[in-house]
């Protein structure tokens, strides 16, 4: 089987400049000249398709047994990495399956192997422009904005959420205590993976509360065979978390449409393929804390009509 997929997935990361290079080393690497006596049997018995996505799956354990990343970064970046590693796995069979297939050289192999720690310098010389994202989320409480702004601001503990996400590592929010008011108001939340705080950015009652996210934790705990795994993107704090806003609308019936919109950055790349998996996250954490929200601002109304 192909040593190029296992080479180049190891080399795989979120960023730019070690993502690119991958087509081209499983094109250069995966060279079935090197074992003819296999050749045929690799090229005609086993399709890029299977190869790819055995050696991804090797990889991918290997890296888990080592403590590189987790397994649930794993299973994230698996559709990426198999596209990547797919279009140099068909590259390598286009090329090496041919019977006119010229003989690689140990030349060819040094210029791929040089061309990635050069790629990774010129990306941290220029670094691409880290993109900023926003997340909507929004529910109707049928409750007056007053009531729902005093369970908004500061809520007791959740109950332990049961969304995936969650389940796998995930951070999800416990409570949150808030001591004065407006502006100068002391906001911490905390979270599963630990607590920060939230300098306060706006402050309406009944209208429009919004806080920055300072010191923030982790963003999830790893899913690994190992107690604690340290990973870079994670202690990098590669997706900040910015602000968030509420934006709370009086309904026509008395009660309340709560808004919710976090602004955050990811520098994990491409940022559109990340943002699949973050976008889908940040809706967890609001949809799981509007729905307290609203238990809670409902429950309040239902207690002071009795």
């Amino acid at each position: 089987m192909s040593s190029s997929h296992s080479f180049s997935v190891l080399l795989l990361s979120y960023r730019l400049g070690r993502l690119k290079p991958l087509p081209f080393l499983n094109f250069e690497i995966s060279d079935p000249q090197r074992f003819p006596h296999i050749r045929l049997f690799v090229v005609h018995c086993y399709p890029p398709l299977a190869v790819v996505s055995i050696s991804l799956l090797l990889t991918g354990t290997g890296i888990a047994a080592i403590a590189v990343e987790g397994i649930m970064c794993l299973l994230m970046a698996a559709p990426l990495a198999w596209v990547v590693a797919m279009c140099g796995g068909m590259l390598a069979t286009l090329v090496h399956g041919r019977s006119d297939s010229p003989q690689a050289t140990p030349s060819m192999y040094a210029v791929m192997l040089v061309s990635l720690p050069v790629l990774l310098g010129v990306e941290h010389a220029t670094p691409p422009p880290v993109p900023r994202f926003q997340v909507r989320t929004s529910i109707e409480i049928a409750a007056p904005p007053e009531v729902v702004w005093k369970r908004l601001i500061e809520f007791p503990a959740l109950p332990t959420p049961d969304e995936w996400p969650f389940r796998l590592g995930i951070a999800y929010p416990i409570e949150a205590r808030i001591t004065g008011e407006g502006l100068t108001a002391d906001r911490e939340c905390r979270f599963s993976t630990g607590s920060f705080k939230e300098p306060i950015l706006a402050w309406e009652p009944g209208k429009h509360f919004a806080f920055a996210v300072s010191d923030e934790p982790l963003l999830m705990k790893e899913t690994s065979p190992y107690e604690n795994i340290h990973v870079r993107h994670l202690d990098d704090h590669d997706f900040q978390p910015e602000r968030a806003d509420f934006v709370l609308v009086r309904l026509p019936a008395g009660g309340t449409r709560l808004e919710g919109t976090t602004t955050y950055q990811n520098k994990m790349w491409p940022g559109q393929y990340w943002r699949l998996w973050t976008d889908a996250i940040i809706h967890s954490i609001h949809s799981t804390v509007f729905n307290h929200v609203k238990n809670l601002a409902e429950a309040d109304v239902l207690r002071t009509s009795k």
